[in-house]
């Protein structure tokens, strides 16, 4: 009964070792002339469309741009974009080696009469971590999720900042 005993651990321990499961986005019923997740995500769109242009007004054109350009939600919403794009390249750099070189000069002496001696050291670290459960992936995953939730909150912030110049004018 006792050799049991430590089979039974080992499953147990592998069991939590499990990925999750893959995840797909649900089937939706939309009209042929929208834009698919896939096809949106592709365009990666953070500017506003120049939807107002239509309205042929060259003044109007100026003051959204002289609006866009100064509004400082804008400016947060496009820092947070850099900032997502700044941590999708950083969990994605976890799933490649890392190679780390040190070097460190100094000079020294013992004491007032003994002769001062150079000391040069250099260090060479090389390191790779297996993502043998997928968190490195699945981090990865994440991060791009929250990076085009970024980008589609600073388009939407310059959309209705554009939308509600065009109706104050």
């Amino acid at each position: 009964m006792k050799p049991a005993l430590p089979a039974a651990f080992l499953l147990l321990a592998l069991g939590g070792c499990t990925l999750g499961p893959e995840t797909a986005p649900p089937a939706l019923s939309v009209p042929t002339g929208w834009m698919s997740a896939a096809q949106s995500a592709q365009s990666k769109v953070t500017t506003p469309q120049p939807w107002w242009r239509q309205f042929d007004d060259p003044a109007l054109d100026e003051t959204i741009e002289a609006v866009l350009a100064a509004n400082g939600d804008i400016k947060v919403a496009q820092a947070r974009v850099r900032e997502a794009r700044a941590l999708r390249r950083a969990a994605a750099g976890e799933l490649l080696p890392r190679l780390d070189l040190g070097i460190d000069a100094g000079r020294r002496a013992e004491n007032e009469n003994a002769r001062p001696v150079n000391a040069l050291q250099a260090q060479l670290e090389a390191r790779w971590e297996a993502d043998l459960f997928g968190a490195n992936r699945s981090n990865l995953e994440a991060q791009e999720a929250l990076l085009g939730a970024a980008e589609a909150d600073a388009d939407g912030i310059s959309q209705a900042l554009a939308a509600e110049t065009v109706r104050a004018y």
